[in-house]
């Protein structure tokens, strides 16, 4: 009688896979979370905080004036400005825009440029803009963010694809695991669609009691091995001692210590 062995996927590596995936995803979920939603909030409460101190007006609606700032100007834009130095007030406002808060104390004008992550202080002092670097380079009029960059924010976003990506190998890993059919009949072992005939097989070693085995074989003068193991193959043990029977291989598992069959239900005897 013509034989004829088939074998499903065991479960195994499929779960292991997709723990992976979940891990994976939920750490990019959390940076996607930081990004959205962790980071500007931080810097909202430390606005709250620091808009009072920053204009000296404890009196300042910190809340309704931070719900009227946009992204920019960041501290990207500020240091664009530094770059330019800039000698009027103008053209500040044509880097930073338009400041939402002004005041004046004597001769000095105080403009606030205000964003999202943060805020600076342009003086306009006898009419003159202060300089933003002073002789040693250092940044007199610096901006202050209020808790995390507009850098530090993106870098959240961008941090999350590689969880993300890294997840979608697992996934695709677990869908090639779950969907595995082994099938084999007196000419060909076809493993997943890879197919070998009987009589191209050598041998079958590195046998491992926890459920592994390396199926020995020639492909056009080339010795390969194709790794069998019971994360896999759900009839581990009976794939195993089929090949054996068809090639007339000692089969490894008997003189084994210990025996590990896989995932399979019930073991086979493996001495018929």
């Amino acid at each position: 009688m013509p034989m004829q062995f088939e074998s499903g996927a065991a479960s195994r590596r499929m779960i292991e896979d997709l723990v992976i995936f979940a891990v994976l995803l939920a750490f990019a979920g959390y940076f996607f979370y930081d990004w959205k939603i962790g980071y500007p909030e931080k810097n909202r409460k430390e606005a709250y905080s620091k808009l009072p101190v920053i204009l000296q007006d404890p009196k300042v609606d910190a809340k309704a004036l931070y719900d009227t700032l946009s992204d920019h100007p960041d501290s990207d834009d500020f240091d664009k400005l530094i770059e330019q130095k800039p000698t009027t007030l103008e053209q500040v406002k044509a880097v930073l825009g338009a400041p939402q808060k002004t005041r004046t104390d004597g001769d000095k004008e105080f403009y606030y440029f205000l964003g999202k992550t943060g805020g600076a202080a342009i003086e306009i002092r006898s009419g003159r803009l202060q300089p933003l670097v002073d002789q040693s380079g250092n940044k007199t009029g610096a901006w202050q963010n209020w808790g995390k960059s507009a850098n530090d924010v993106l870098m959240q976003f961008y941090f999350a694809f590689i969880p993300l990506a890294v997840s979608l190998f697992f996934l695709k890993s677990a869908i090639t695991a779950a969907s595995l059919k082994v099938r084999m009949d007196d000419q060909t072992l076809d493993y997943g669609g890879q197919k070998i005939p009987l009589a191209s097989i050598k041998a079958i070693r590195d046998y491992h009691p926890k459920g592994v085995a390396n199926v020995i074989y020639d492909e056009n003068g080339v010795e390969k091995k194709l790794k069998l193991d019971n994360h896999r193959v759900k009839r581990f043990a009976e794939l195993v001692a089929e090949i054996c029977r068809a090639k007339g291989f000692e089969n490894p598992m008997l003189s084994a210590e210990t025996f590990d069959g896989g995932a399979s239900d019930t073991q086979p005897d493996l001495r018929q």
